[in-house]
C-alpha cells in the first residue's frame, strides 16, 4: 500500500490577517487565549486552560522558527478563512453568549453585544487574527446576500509570500538567510546547494494533496 504524507504550513495566514505582524519572518506572541477564559467562570477556565492553551498563542510557523529548525523546504498553504467556520449565526455562538451572560454581572447593555464580541474573541482565539480583522468577518456576515471576495484574500495572503522573496530579513539573527519562492525543481536544487536559503512552494488550501 501506498501512503502520501502531506506537510505543510500557513506561512502567511497570521500576517494577512493581523496588522502587527510585519513580515513573515516576525515570531509575536498572541494573547486572546487567556481573554477568551474570561467568558466562564473558574472551574471552566481550569478546564478549558489546557485546551485553549494550545490555540494561536503565537507566530508559530513564522520563517524564524522555520530557520531555527532547520527546515529548507516549506510548502506554503494559502488559506482564506472560511466564514463558515465562524458563520455570524452559529447557534453553538448564541448558546455561550446567552447562557455566559446570565453567569457574569454584566450590564445590560451588552446583551446586544455579546456575541459579537464572543465571537470576534473565538476568531482571535482560534485563527491568530487582528481584532479589526474579526470584527470585519462579523460585520460582512450581517446579510446573507453579501459575497465573500475569497480570490482577493488569496492574493493578499501570497503578496506578504512576495514581499520576502529574495530579501534579507532584518530580524536580528536571521540577516544571513532568505527566503525564495521557487517555479521548478530546478530552482529548489539550486537553493538547496545553499543552507541558508528557505525554498517555498506555493499551493492552495483543499487542493494542495
Amino acid at each position: 500500500m501506498s501512503y502520501i504524507t502531506d506537510f505543510h504550513v500557513h506561512l502567511a495566514l497570521k500576517a494577512a490577517n493581523n496588522g502587527a505582524i510585519k513580515t513573515i519572518w516576525e515570531y509575536k506572541k498572541n494573547s486572546p487565549p487567556k481573554n477568551f477564559l474570561f467568558y466562564f467562570n473558574v472551574l471552566r477556565r481550569i478546564a478549558l486552560d489546557s485546551i485553549f492553551r494550545e490555540y494561536a498563542t503565537e507566530t508559530q510557523a513564522d520563517l524564524g522558527n522555520c530557520a531555527d529548525g532547520h527546515v529548507r523546504l516549506v510548502l506554503c498553504t494559502l488559506y482564506p478563512i472560511e466564514r463558515q467556520y465562524i458563520a455570524r449565526r452559529n447557534t453553538f455562538v448564541w448558546l455561550l453568549s446567552s447562557i455566559t451572560f446570565f453567569t457574569k454581572k454584566f450590564p445590560f447593555i451588552q446583551l446586544c453585544n455579546k456575541k459579537r464580541n464572543l465571537l470576534v474573541t473565538m476568531v482571535r482565539v482560534m485563527v491568530g487574527t487582528s481584532e479589526k480583522k474579526a470584527r470585519q468577518i462579523w460585520d460582512e456576515q450581517k446579510s446573507l446576500d453579501n459575497t465573500i471576495d475569497y480570490f482577493k484574500e488569496y492574493k493578499h495572503e501570497f503578496k506578504q509570500l512576495q514581499e520576502v522573496h529574495d530579501v534579507q530579513p532584518t530580524r536580528p539573527g536571521y540577516e544571513h538567510k532568505v527566503f525564495r519562492i521557487v517555479r521548478n525543481y530546478e530552482e529548489l536544487q539550486q537553493n538547496i546547494g545553499n543552507p541558508d536559503v528557505i525554498s517555498g512552494i506555493v499551493n492552495l488550501e483543499g487542493i494542495h494533496g
